[in-house]
């Protein structure tokens, strides 16, 4: 490897964000599931191959300090991004390396789970071998690999867009402008095609859309790089195998079954039997899928599909759903139905134990609680029922709970964690940020939160405030600092033309403003106790 050669990450470093998809908090489950006893996330040893400037690396290592943490990248100006925002962290568990995967070696380490999430359909061949080598030969006995890419049906399409674009921008060397010319040219075929509603106009205008809400550099890595090669699902795994590896689920998991199917395309698709991939093939041919995040073990383990209930018992249980009533009623027979606020999807039910168990689900958000506090949870709600007619003179058994459970999980109505987060549910009397939150807010609006996800601060006064947990002030303290911030010219002097000249009818506005803040900083999982 030369190392001074700079690479297109260089040039265009590519967006910092975590995955929540790749964590170990979230694999370990899917691998209890399917039978693997796979290292419990609260001591694992990750590594992470293309961590480009840190944004997934440094949060695990930052939220699971007894873990054992790497990354390696080609692009020496992200790695050196990621050492100082690890430096300023104190990260001891954490080693960064500008390593180029070709030279990683048994010699490197073994890892219990290793992450490659936006590399491998963008590499030349012999490099996606040597993934699949490293995958194999530096995974520990029960590790999981994760690996991300392109998959055809669904990238076709997106192929055919990208040959246009690269055709567009052949002689253009700047990279702003071949993303400008880029975008240009989709909403000239967006704008120019006959407006008839045919299938060609409909895809243009759906790519045109999805385009409009990526970055530059998003556009620039994915769309126009030199490689990007997408696969059927079979033929990644059948690469899979060839290197020792088999196939042991999605990180998605839900995406795995055919439940969005009407029961007789379900009852065809279950007649392949046991050929599990064979089945997740003729999906993804029904489902036009485009991305898949594959999640590999070694070829010698012995794995089970039927899901095992003891992974549900042994997990850690969140949700974000919530009831379309406004006040719904838990203990009587009554229909209510609960809804996601983002994907569409939701659940009816008469049933009080499950009412119940959205009640204290929703309260506990963002927090993931046990499995077993969450059934006495919900049993001791309806014991609570104001008539004794309501009250439940007999339990289920936790397993049949349990199995209702994962259907609702199938269903992507639930989310199961290996461990609980490390986050405060509510502001307290003396607010508090994690230090990688506010850190994150030095540099800019994307941050990473305590469940492993990137969030956006939509506002000036959202970032200004969330610098300012430090957990040292009060709500009064961090009032009167956002209002000195909105009487010096500052981007947060706005909330000053509220109030005039007169300093309480200012700082009443930076309360209320601070007051919504805190609740939306809680609800985005920012705040540790």
């Amino acid at each position: 490897m030369n190392d001074n050669a700079p690479t297109s990450y260089d040039i265009v470093p590519y967006v910092n964000r975590s995955f929540p998809q790749s964590n170990p908090n979230k694999l370990w489950v899917v691998a209890r599931l399917f039978g693997l006893n796979a290292p419990h996330p609260g001591r694992c040893r990750v590594l992470e191959l293309g961590c480009g400037r840190g944004g997934n690396i440094v949060p695990m290592a930052f939220n699971m300090p007894h873990g054992e943490f790497a990354g390696i990248d080609l692009s020496a100006v992200q790695v050196a991004e990621a050492r100082k925002m690890a430096d300023k962290l104190g990260l001891s568990n954490l080693r960064l390396e500008h390593k180029d995967l070709m030279d990683v070696d048994e010699d490197f380490g073994q890892f219990d789970y290793i992450i490659a999430h936006g590399v491998f359909s963008w590499a030349p061949g012999a490099v996606r071998a040597k993934l699949l080598s490293i995958c194999k030969r530096n995974l520990a006995p029960d590790g999981v690999a994760y690996v991300s890419y392109n998959t055809y049906p669904g990238w076709r399409m997106r192929q055919m867009l990208r040959e246009m674009m690269l055709y567009h921008v052949r002689d253009i060397q700047d990279p702003g402008t071949r993303v400008r010319q880029a975008r240009a040219l989709v909403q000239f075929l967006a704008d120019s095609v006959p407006q008839n509603g045919g299938p060609y106009e409909i895809l243009l205008k759906e790519e045109l859309g999805a385009m409009n809400k990526h970055s530059d550099a998003y556009l620039y890595h994915d769309h126009l790089e030199e490689q990007n090669v997408p696969l059927y699902f079979h033929e990644f795994i059948k690469l899979a195998g060839e290197n020792g590896l088999k196939y042991l689920g999605e990180s998605d998991v839900h995406t795995m079954a055919p439940n969005d199917f009407r029961p007789g395309v379900q009852e065809q698709l279950r007649l392949l039997g046991t050929d599990i991939v064979r089945m997740e093939q003729y999906i993804d041919f029904l489902r036009n899928r485009r991305f898949r995040q594959t999640l590999l073990c070694h070829k010698e383990r012995e794995l089970q599909r039927k899901y095992d209930i003891e992974g549900i018992k042994s997990s850690y249980i969140s949700t974000s759903v919530l009831p379309v009533s406004a006040e719904p009623e838990i203990f009587s027979g009554k229909e209510e139905t609960f809804k996601h606020p983002v994907k569409t999807v939701n659940f009816t039910t008469r049933h009080p134990l499950f009412k119940a168990t959205f009640a204290v689900l929703k309260e506990s958000w963002p927090q993931a609680v046990a499995f077993d506090w969450l059934y006495r949870e919900a049993y001791r709600r309806l014991a609570d029922a104001p008539r004794p007619e309501d009250r439940p003179a007999d339990r289920i058994e936790p397993g049949v709970f349990a199995r209702e459970l994962l259907g609702l999980y199938l269903a992507n109505l639930l989310e199961l964690h290996a461990q609980p987060f490390n986050l405060a549910v509510k502001a307290g009397d003396r607010p508090q940020a994690s230090l990688l939150a506010r850190m994150g807010a030095e540099y800019g609006n994307m941050v990473a939160n305590q469940r492993f996800a990137t969030v956006n601060l939509e506002t000036e006064f959202a970032r200004a405030a969330l610098k300012l947990l430090d957990g040292e002030c009060d709500r009064a303290g961090l009032t009167k600092k956002l209002a000195a911030l909105a009487t010096d010219g500052g981007p947060l002097s706005a909330l000053a033309g509220d109030g005039g000249n007169d300093p309480s009818a200012i700082e009443q506005t930076i309360a209320r403003e601070l007051d919504a803040a805190l609740a939306t900083f809680a609800s985005l999982s920012l705040l540790v106790d």
